[in-house]
């Protein structure tokens, strides 16, 4: 992972926004969002050249933060139905 290390990423998105390029597309995750204990939210998208949301990637509902962190980790969302640590050497992390 160009920008830091999957670790790091994955730390980052327990808790906030993150951007960054995957095979010369931009996308975005709020990262994990709580809505009280119990009720938290993951959801991320394909960026547009202007930062608008094209396509959603993963938008779900989840019990713990740790589910969430889990579920992102797990999914086959990248490539030919890879999970972020099998790409993760194609991932450009911006801020």
């Amino acid at each position: 992972m160009e920008g830091g290390t999957i670790k790091d990423f994955m730390y980052c998105f327990s808790f906030e926004d993150i951007y960054f390029v995957f095979r010369g597309k931009r996308y975005f995750t709020t990262g994990v969002e709580g809505y009280g204990e119990g009720n938290y939210r993951v959801y991320g998208c394909e960026l547009d050249d202007e930062g608008n949301g094209v396509l959603d990637i993963i938008d779900v509902e989840c019990t713990s933060i740790q589910k969430c962190i889990e579920l992102f980790e797990n999914l086959p969302l990248w490539g030919e139905g890879k999970t972020i640590y099998d790409v993760e050497s194609e991932i450009t992390w911006i801020d």
